[in-house]
This record gives C-alpha cells, sequence and structure tokens, in this order.
C-alpha cells in the first residue's frame, strides 16, 4: 500500500511532538517492515524547513529531510531528486 503522509505528520515525527509522534513510529515501522510505502508532496519540505528550523536550527532541519529521503519517496511533476534539490537551494 502507497501512503501519501501530510506535512504535519512529517513535522510530528521530525520535531517528535508527543502525543502524535507514536502514530508517526507506527507508520515508520509498517514502512520498516514492507506493509506500506511513505510519499510525500515535494513541496511539502519548503513548508517542513521553514516550521521545523525554529525548533531544530536551519542546518538540523536540513539534516533531517534529507535523512528522510533514505525512507520517504517525493511525489513531483520531475525527477523526485531534481525537485528536493531544486527546494533545498532555496533554504536559508
Amino acid at each position: 500500500m502507497r501512503l501519501l503522509v501530510d506535512t504535519n505528520v512529517l513535522i510530528d515525527g521530525y520535531l517528535k511532538r508527543r502525543p502524535f509522534v507514536s502514530d508517526w513510529r507506527e507508520i515508520r515501522l509498517c514502512q520498516v517492515i514492507g506493509d506500506v510505502e511513505l510519499w510525500a508532496s515535494a513541496k511539502s519540505f519548503t513548508d517542513i524547513h521553514y516550521l521545523t528550523k525554529h525548533a531544530l536550527g536551519s542546518r538540523g532541519a536540513q539534516e533531517a529531510i534529507l535523512n528522510s529521503l533514505d525512507f520517504l519517496n517525493i511525489c513531483s511533476i520531475v525527477n523526485s531528486n531534481q525537485a528536493v534539490i531544486i527546494c533545498y537551494k532555496g533554504f536559508h
């Protein structure tokens, strides 16, 4: 099954926000054991960076996003790697 993960769910995971982080961990466990594929919109990442940089710092937010590319598939109208790189260059 493919799951399109909402921006807010990703933010909950990145920031480990309670009580929602437990739901995020369940979703990730399903992905790790192969029950689901996780997808996110390329546009989500600019919002995620903006909202998480206050808690994690700009570099921390960037690292969290980059680390998530190991398990997230990116929905985009262009090649997924290109979409993230294009968005990433605009981060301050």
